[in-house]
């Protein structure tokens, strides 16, 4: 941990109430950020935020959907009438969806794009605005499934393919007015997410997963170690990459 990484810095995370995103925003917090986790679960986010408080961290929370238009507007706007401004956004929140490609129905194809993609573009179209005075990053989370053929999560990886694309693009568009935007492409990490995906799985199939990750399966605080390295100015010189933190998945 670097205590003061980010002091004065402002930082956005999605999806926080949970996982990689909760262990985010504890990392940033504890390197000096003041945090808001955006998420759905007003419960969850309540004893998330008194968590990083208890530990000495400056952080809030807002309630809301990434699908919903006035949600995003209406977080961004809080925002900014009580810091001024956003230094740091992590695209963290998304769902998963474990079906063939024959049996995924309209509902569920549009659903996942609206959260896993759309969110992104929502956030990122707002916060861009308030960064272009100050600069900023912008980190996409994303998978190693965007990176790799997976039969069965077909459009859950397209969707993540697109998170790589649309960093890659957003990182040439935006260079100019000092914003960075990267991604993470994780690994099988141990969250609510991949438990949910396990318990549609036979005990051979979840080994045979793990044997596909020489390291074995990660922790959120691994993701967030590389989020926090990309949302430094330690990595002032990165921008359009994709950090991929798992676990030597996609080395074998």
């Amino acid at each position: 941990m670097y205590p003061d990484r980010f002091k004065d810095k402002v930082a956005l995370i999605t999806g926080a109430s949970s996982g990689i995103g909760f262990a985010t925003a504890k990392r940033l917090a504890c390197e000096g950020a003041s945090v808001i986790l955006f998420a759905r679960r007003k419960e969850l986010l309540e004893k998330c935020v008194q968590e990083i408080a208890d530990n000495g961290g400056k952080a809030c929370y807002f309630v809301g959907d990434v699908t919903n238009d006035g949600d995003v507007a209406g977080c961004i706007e809080h925002i900014l009438e009580t810091f001024g401004t956003i230094h740091i956004l992590i695209n963290n929140a998304g769902m998963e969806l474990v079906r063939s490609f024959a049996m995924t129905s309209y509902e569920e194809w549009n659903k996942i794009i609206d959260v896993n993609l759309g969110g992104a573009i929502r956030f990122t179209q707002k916060v861009q605005k308030a960064m272009i005075k100050t600069g900023g990053v912008i980190i996409n989370v994303s998978s190693v499934y965007g990176l790799v053929g997976v039969a069965g999560s077909s459009v859950y990886s397209m969707t993540k393919g697109g998170l790589i694309s649309l960093t890659r693009s957003l990182a040439l568009e935006l260079a100019s007015r000092n914003i960075r935007v990267n991604a993470v492409a994780a690994g099988m990490v141990e969250t609510d997410l991949m438990d949910r995906v396990f318990r549609n799985l036979s005990s051979d199939q979840v080994e045979r997963i793990r044997s596909m990750h020489p390291l074995g399966f990660g922790k959120p605080e691994d993701v967030s170690a590389g989020i926090s390295f990309l949302a430094s100015d330690d990595a002032r010189w990165i921008t359009g990459t994709v950090l991929v933190i798992d676990g030597g998945y996609t080395a074998i």
